[in-house]
């Protein structure tokens, strides 16, 4: 899998052609070639906000599907770390969130959700209520496993316009840890794939759901002429 944010131990689970439809969404596409603007990225990070406000919703109905007993742990540390417990010193991932939205001066609930992104966040819900093959399908093929090359994408646009990476620590943290917190879901999936390979169809159909949302979630914040929400938002 040719791409520098998607390692190549995903090859057996990942399909080279999700990847090439995120990278090659108008924002993304936009953020590697240099054009992007920045009224688009902060457009972006308001629409992520609502996606990401919901994510230990999306991990807690997963974790009501998983029988093995190990593996609820290793998804409870996950939320644990997405909470911010059992290290008191340590910031939880929405309250790193807030921070970066208070330095790029964003206010979410001057925004509404756009219908690209409800649907996104009704998309994960079902597949992650549904059962562990689609809720692992969704969870950690279609989203976790792909943040570090959405997140990279982002963090090069807004340093591209500008934006210096410590206003970014969401972004760089997630880029840099997600693999990791998606590398633990590849291991229960490895686990389940052991002993019923045929869960791999429900796995992957559940992805290609998710990944098809989000990409035109991200092909919906781009300013375009044909758009004029974004610019009566501004004003």
């Amino acid at each position: 899998m040719s791409n520098p944010y998607i390692d190549s131990h995903w090859d057996h689970l990942i399909d080279p052609k999700w990847i090439e439809r995120i990278d090659n969404t108008r924002l993304l596409t936009k953020c590697r070639e240099g054009s992007v603007a920045k009224d688009e990225l902060i457009r972006f990070t308001i629409q992520h906000y609502y996606y990401a406000r919901n994510f230990t919703r999306y991990l807690c109905a997963l974790m009501s599907h998983i029988e093995h007993e190990e593996s609820r742990s290793l998804l409870a540390e996950n939320l644990a770390e997405e909470l911010g417990l059992g290290n008191v010193a340590e910031v939880s991932h929405a309250q790193l969130f807030r921070g970066m939205l208070r330095q790029l001066q964003i206010d979410p609930s001057h925004h509404q959700p756009f219908p690209q992104t409800t649907l996104m966040i009704h998309t994960m819900m079902q597949q992650c209520r549904e059962n562990q093959w689609t809720g692992l399908g969704a969870l950690c093929l279609g989203a976790e496993a792909i943040v570090p090359l959405i997140y990279g994408r982002i963090i090069e646009g807004f340093q591209k316009v500008g934006v210096s990476g410590n206003i970014l620590g969401f972004y760089i943290l997630h880029r840099d840890e997600d693999d990791e917190h998606a590398l633990i879901m590849k291991t229960i999936i490895d686990r389940e794939l052991k002993t019923h390979p045929e869960g791999i169809d429900l796995l992957r159909a559940a992805a290609d759901r998710v990944i098809h949302q989000r990409c035109a979630m991200l092909d919906g914040v781009c300013v375009d002429e044909s758009s004029c929400l974004w610019q009566r938002e501004m004003t």
